[in-house]
């Protein structure tokens, strides 16, 4: 799963009504999801109809008893949760959304247990092709789920990815969350799938003691002797968990909850249980501004979002008071703020904080800063209309990176974004010379990291998505010929890198096939690649998955510019009834033509 990164949604994810608004109350939640219910629920029986190895009905069971849940039902491939009671809903709004009903993203969702990593892999590459087929949607790609009346084919998709088999918290909380957004009769709803290994949720279903979890579940990690150097300051932490969280929490011995702080926030991540902990010290230490802060960045880390702005804005009126406001505390207290505006689409403010915090006159935290900027640019970016905002910002930002430090990584992070912007605006001449800074020192990070192994290391993934998206700009540019050299770069990296059936080396295989295809020498050998693809997502995929099916086109699209007619029409063919298979006829239509 380390191959699948974090991923935010374009703007802030909000739940919508019947009436095409965000929701306001408990009951237009509730008539939402009750009307996406079944779509939700064909949709992930869908995903894992994929896999022929997963059945969504099997009991999950391991050393021969069930895996059960809390409330003492065992565990299915599947497990559909019950739709959030209302008095549950408002609950949650009102003590931890800030009565924002909207922000509730879970009222519809389901855990995913499979038992092997291979299993797992083929779950999150189908939800990995659902992401990009979100983003490919101005291509008009179906993403319909048969069966379901009204359900639009163009709006299922995966809107947000928190990858925590990569980034792992304590406690059990190995799991990859993804929320997925169906559509019913013109009703955007957001719902919540949670994709679980099983042997690591039969480990958090039994496990009490810190000392045992930390034993099994996170021995190897890296991170294990400072978790468990954290824990030995806290009293009782041979005992129960819950005992001693509850001993701490209740107690008012500030270097004790401070200890449990650091352990379950710094450590381990556990968002939930470090509110209630900094809730806790600021409670008994109103007066430290330190405290106030921690207090509210744990309120972020929590997504209570306007909650934090308010304690976030009290901590930068304490500090400009304190310390004037060209002390780095208090442009620290801006970058704060900053960012919970940024996390609430707040972009016009979080950038002027941003501004007020480069005016001063040391230097000295702009770093963070700069990085901040960068943030609200991508968002800027996403947003329709704001290309030319996000583009001006990072120029800005690029612009005192540079007098920071040429070489420095986040000067060359900022470089990359900026170069896919002016890719996608189309300012291709002007992205180049950035897609080549970037690319070059990406050489030099890994001709450095060769000599300290002092053996043949594969190309970086970062390197090799710069190689790529170099070649693509070359030929965007009609520059071919320069193109082709290094999408077979990308390719043979890649396979050295990930093996044939990694996203990464698919995607790589068909890209330098279509160069060959444009260039219209060699087809035949554009005709091998594209056939390989094909053969390797068949075996990955299945001949009726979506991705699969666009590989057919491809294929055959590459035999009819061979004269090979009735081969590219088996294919096409082939293609036409797998579409069918997966969507209602009156939405097919044969891309074949002219033969």
């Amino acid at each position: 799963m380390d191959q699948y990164d974090h991923l935010e949604p374009y703007e802030p994810l909000v739940q919508i009504n019947l009436s095409d608004q965000k929701v306001s109350c408990a009951s237009e939640l509730l008539d939402a999801a009750k009307r996406a219910q079944v779509h939700f629920e064909l949709v992930v029986q869908k995903l894992l109809g994929d896999d022929p190895s997963l059945d969504p009905s099997d009991v999950i069971i391991l050393e021969g008893k069930p895996v059960m849940q809390r409330d003492n039902t065992p565990f299915k491939v599947l497990t559909l949760g019950p739709m959030k009671e209302l008095d549950r809903i408002t609950q949650k709004a009102r003590r931890e959304l800030g009565g924002d009903f909207s922000r509730i993203l879970d009222v519809l969702r389901c855990s995913v247990v499979v038992f092997t990593e291979d299993q797992l892999d083929t779950v999150a590459l189908i939800l990995e092709a659902k992401k990009k087929q979100r983003i490919s949607r101005s291509r008009g790609e179906n993403l319909e789920v048969k069966g379901a009346p009204g359900h639009r084919a163009d709006k299922f998709f995966v809107a947000r990815l928190k990858n925590r088999f990569k980034e792992p918290p304590y406690r059990g909380h190995r799991d990859a969350l993804y929320n997925i957004v169906v559509n019913c009769v013109g009703l955007n709803h957001v719902c919540e799938l949670q994709l679980h290994l099983a042997e690591l949720v039969a480990l958090n279903a039994h496990t009490h003691k810190y000392y045992e979890y930390f034993r099994t579940c996170f021995h190897g990690s890296g991170a294990e002797e400072a978790r468990m150097e954290a824990l030995r300051h806290i009293e009782g932490c041979e005992g129960d968990v819950d005992i001693m969280v509850d001993s701490v929490l209740r107690g008012s011995d500030l270097t004790q909850l401070n200890h449990l702080a650091v352990l379950m926030d710094d450590l381990m991540g556990d968002e939930k249980m470090s509110l209630l902990i900094r809730e806790r010290i600021f409670e008994l230490d109103e007066g430290s501004l330190v405290s106030r802060r921690n207090y509210g960045l744990a309120l972020r880390k929590a997504g209570k979002f306007a909650q934090a702005e308010s304690v976030l804005k009290q901590v930068l009126d304490l500090a400009v008071h304190q310390w004037g406001k060209s002390h780095p505390n208090t442009r620290a207290a801006m970058n704060d703020l900053a960012r919970v505006l940024k996390d609430q689409g707040k972009l016009t403010e979080a950038e002027q904080l941003c501004q007020n915090a480069l005016n001063c006159k040391t230097q000295l935290g702009h770093s963070d800063t700069l990085a901040l900027m960068v943030e609200i640019a991508s968002l800027l970016q996403n947003q329709q209309g704001k290309l030319d905002e996000a583009e001006l910002l990072l120029k800005r930002a690029l612009a005192k990176r540079r007098q920071l430090s040429n070489s420095h990584p986040d000067t060359i992070e900022c470089v990359k974004k900026l170069a896919k912007l002016l890719q996608i605006q189309g300012k291709l001449v002007e992205a180049e010379p950035l897609f080549r800074e970037a690319l070059v020192s990406a050489r030099r990070r890994d001709t450095l990291e060769l000599e300290s192994a002092k053996k043949p290391l594969p190309i970086h993934p970062e390197t090799l998505t710069l190689i790529n998206d170099l070649a693509s700009l070359l030929q965007d540019l009609g520059r071919l010929d320069q193109a082709k050299p290094l999408f077979k770069e990308a390719l043979d990296g890649a396979r050295k890198r990930h093996g044939n059936l990694h996203p990464t080396t698919l995607s790589a295989i068909q890209n330098l096939a279509s160069l060959r295809q444009k260039q219209g020498k060699k087809l035949e050998k554009a005709e091998l690649l594209f056939q390989e693809a094909l053969t390797l997502l068949q075996d990955r995929l299945g001949n009726h998955h979506l991705v699969t099916l666009n590989a057919m086109d491809n294929l055959a699209s590459v035999l009819k510019d061979q004269g090979k007619f009735s081969e590219a029409e088996r294919v096409y063919q082939e293609a036409l009834e797998g579409r069918r298979a997966l969507n209602p006829p009156e939405t097919i239509s044969t891309r074949f033509s002219g033969c």
